[in-house]
């Protein structure tokens, strides 16, 4: 017992020291690689612990509202060799990075979001931003909590351009920034409320104010000898003066032997953010030296960020100084960087991502060439410049429609096996989420659940697309050639018009067997307004008489007017909408106002995305047989939908007439090459238990639910009971999953053509789903009608079909018929047009 006493002092001891050591030597920190170990950076966040070092690698990285909410360091591989885009500048609450913890952030280029990088919502913390480049955001670094004054930064070695303000602090604790170079912006900083603000050795280029005027705090702001106020429109020497301040501002570096690189870096992008400054103030000359400036820094060690604005900007000095030819010269080599550095993009939605940033490039490369041909006519300037409209609307959707039987499906056991898994917990997750009785707590818990299995998606789809070779990503797909399109896309009666819808002009091309012309057209604000208020009278039939003839012929002459002369021998218009176009169904269009016309009654219309784009489909290899002719699926029941993010009720009413639509269309095939799903307890499992590549035809009546925000939350909704596993609704992710080869897929569903457009790629959707899963033709609607109009309404379509008529052309024949009945008004008949050749 003495013994055991004795001991007892020895053991605490142990533990008290073995305990000690794990204090004072904590595990070894971690390296976490993206895209090596992990493909996304919201992905390698979330996994990481308290010490870890993220290490990024260069490449663009669509990612935003990436939480830190642990002591990790961010940072990117090489000085501005990692580039993450937020694409969404309209959204107040967004941001590319949220801080809830302490953290080191350094070396990214940051870009495209309301907010660059925000800490709110978080304990008080202490966090580092160094090596940083802020473009196009409307705010760079903030710092805003709800309650008191939380959250301290320090800023080093920063660039803002482009924004509102490019530091902010409202209700925060302080804000210390030295050496920092912030051009085109309304203001400096912005400061409210807060216990600090310490600035020192800023140069501020084209910024009006340096504080926020309407802040009361300002007199509060501390700030040291070292701030700089320079102006592209200054003499000279004061030009001069600022070279020599932003060459001191940063010299010192923080990575040891890497000063040389990281200046020259830094460099490069000051001249582009200057020559770009110098376009706008209308001096070419210095724009061109400063643009040739970052072209010698980058030619040893490129920015790929600014790799691709160095010959754009000397496009444009060229054109501002009178040289056509040269800005020719200069546009096609940033067309060509583009395409080169796009070639490292490993998915088709990430590369829809990165050329729509480059949308306004083409646009301004096709009015460039536009302007040729006005000036040197029957060079090939305008055939020009319709190649470069195909690769602008066309390469990002090819890319996709060449991979679609690529992927997971032939990716090996494993994966198939992983997004299986991933597919079953979403589904459970949505699932839980239709419950209207749970509690807030929960949902809320649920739903960070659900962003977490979609960024892990994600992440899975992103490792999937680096393991293809280059090629199916699409960056170097072959566009159609002009005469291409005319002799192999085009029938001896068809038409093609392709438009480009641009902020300062926008364009039209005619496309026929014999003949090419280009009209210039309004710029895409006042296309907007005309096509928003023409939609007016479409969707809204407040009496039976149509009351939109002088909109609807407003917009022929506009579209298609400028080529009225050259239709007459045409029967059927291909129409390549852009912009907000893609909302306007043209058969709709008034030819003749007096005889209250529509041009419907003179064309037959179908619609593709692009030339190439509809090539590529018309071409794909189906089977020449099938065993079945027809799948029929209608969801009759009551759907009581709940909204994801707010829990409100939707409630999506019954279709009683959905099965009538699908058995009367059915008759029209032999019953024993028929299927029809109707009222089944889970739809979506019968759907996809089904052999759904031996179908020809597929054809969906149920609602449609578009968000047009999480466009992969937009889904099919079938129901479900939830004994088949599915949660009822079919999302653009399992739509592009199935194994279709059908000629056609109708979706009678409400506004089952919506969801996110996209400059240069168009709408993002289910739509865009189907073909990407294998349809060769859509019909789709562009707005709700009532079940059973559509009934009437598919029934005619079918009966062309089943005479052996081409799609587009029943579809004209059903219509027709409804304008020879009671049902003549556009609202009835007009929302229903085809997608595909």
């Amino acid at each position: 017992m003495q013994e055991m006493t004795r001991a007892r002092p020895r053991f605490f001891l142990f533990w008290i020291v073995f305990f000690y050591v794990l204090l004072a030597f904590p595990a070894e920190a971690s390296l976490i690689r993206v895209p090596e170990d992990y493909s996304s950076i919201k992905m390698a966040v979330s996994v990481s612990s308290d010490g870890d070092i993220i290490d990024v690698g260069d490449g663009f990285y669509f990612e935003k509202d990436i939480v830190i909410d642990r002591c990790v360091s961010l940072r990117s591989r090489r000085l501005f060799g990692a580039v993450i885009s937020g694409s969404d500048n309209e959204d107040s609450n967004s941001a590319v990075l949220w801080v809830r913890s302490e953290c080191e952030i350094s070396g990214f280029i940051i870009k495209n979001c309301y907010h660059g990088i925000r800490q709110r919502g978080s304990l008080d913390a202490d966090w580092k931003a160094s090596d940083l480049g802020f473009m196009d955001c409307t705010y760079g670094i903030s710092i805003d909590d709800r309650t008191g004054r939380v959250g301290s930064v320090e800023v080093r070695n920063v660039i803002f351009d482009r924004g509102l303000t490019a530091l902010a602090i409202n209700d925060g604790r302080a804000i210390d920034a030295r050496r920092v170079f912030i051009s085109r912006a309304r203001q400096a900083v912005s400061a409210f409320d807060y216990d600090r603000c310490f600035l020192d050795e800023i140069i501020l280029w084209n910024v009006f104010f340096f504080f926020d005027p309407i802040c009361k705090d300002n007199d509060l702001i501390q700030s040291g000898p070292s701030i700089f106020k320079f102006h592209s429109w200054d003499p000279p020497l004061l030009l001069n003066e600022m070279s020599r301040r932003f060459d001191g501002l940063f010299a010192r570096s923080p990575k040891p032997g890497a000063r040389d690189e990281d200046n020259r870096r830094r460099k490069a992008v000051l001249a582009v953010v200057l020559g770009e400054s110098f376009l706008e103030a209308g001096d070419p000359r210095t724009a061109t030296r400063r643009f040739q400036e970052a072209a010698i820094l980058t030619s040893r060690d490129e920015v790929a960020e600014i790799q691709w604005r160095i010959p754009w900007g000397m496009a444009r000095a060229a054109e501002a100084a009178g040289d056509g030819k040269r800005a020719v010269g200069h546009y096609r080599k940033a067309v060509a960087e583009v395409d080169r550095i796009g070639l490292g993009i490993p998915l088709p939605d990430l590369l829809a991502d990165f050329r729509r940033e480059k949308i306004d490039l083409y646009d301004a490369f096709i009015k460039c060439l536009v302007a040729a041909e006005a000036r040197e006519p029957g060079l090939g300037w305008a055939e020009e410049a319709f190649d470069v409209a195909e690769q602008s609307k066309a390469r990002s959707l090819l890319s996709s429609l060449l991979a679609f039987g690529e992927g997971v499906e032939n990716a090996g056991r494993e994966a198939r096996k992983k997004a299986d898994l991933l597919a079953f917990r979403l589904s459970r997750c949505q699932l839980e989420l239709q419950d209207p009785d749970l509690p807030p707590e929960r949902r809320t818990a649920l739903l960070e659940k659900l962003k977490r299995i979609e960024a892990e998606r994600h992440n899975f789809f992103l490792q999937l697309g680096r393991l293809l070779p280059p090629e199916p990503r699409g960056t170097f797909i072959d566009t159609l050639s002009l005469d291409q399109v005319k002799h192999g896309l085009l029938g001896p009666a068809d038409a093609l018009v392709e438009y480009i819808v641009g902020k300062t002009a926008s364009y039209a091309f005619l496309v026929t067997p014999n003949g090419f012309d280009v009209a210039v057209l309004p710029p895409e604000f006042q296309l907007k307004a005309l096509v928003e208020g023409y939609l007016e009278f479409l969707t809204f039939p407040a009496e039976s008489e149509f009351r939109g003839w002088s909109g609807g012929h407003r917009l022929w002459e506009i579209l298609l007017g400028p080529f009225e002369d050259r239709l007459g021998s045409i029967d059927a218009l291909i129409i390549s909408p852009d912009g907000p176009l893609h909302h306007l169904p043209f058969e709709t269009l008034v030819s003749d106002p007096v005889r209250r016309r529509f041009a419907v009654e003179s064309h037959e219309f179908r619609y593709g995305h692009s030339a190439s784009s509809l090539e590529r489909l018309r071409r794909r290899a189906l089977p020449s047989a099938r065993p079945m002719d027809f799948l029929g699926v209608a969801a009759t029941s009551r759907i009581p939908a709940i909204s994801f993010e707010t829990g409100k009720r939707i409630n999506f009413p019954a279709l009683p007439n959905t099965a009538r639509e699908i058995q009367k269309i059915g008759r029209l095939f032999p019953p024993e090459r028929t299927t029809i799903l109707a009222g089944a307890e889970d739809l979506e499992a019968a759907f996809k238990a089904a052999s759904l590549d031996a179908y020809g035809i597929i054809h969906f009546a149920a609602h449609g639910w578009i968000d047009d925000e999480e466009w992969m939350r937009s889904a099919l909704l079938l129901g479900t009971d939830g004994s088949g596993g599915e949660d009822g609704f079919l999302q653009p992710a399992e739509i592009r999953r199935l194994p279709l080869r059908a000629d056609l897929v109708v979706l009678s569903g409400c506004e089952t053509a919506g969801g996110r457009l996209e400059r240069g790629e168009g709408i993002r959707g289910l739509a865009q789903a189907f073909l990407k899963a294998g349809a060769r033709s859509l019909v789709i609607s562009q707005w709700s009608i009532e079940d059973r109009v559509a009934v009437d309404f598919m029934e005619a379509f079918y009966r062309g079909v089943a005479k052996g008529y081409s799609y587009a052309s029943a579809l004209r024949r059903a219509k027709l018929a409804f304008l020879e009945s009671t049902r003549r008004h556009p609202y009835y008949w007009a929302p229903f047009v085809c997608l595909g050749p």
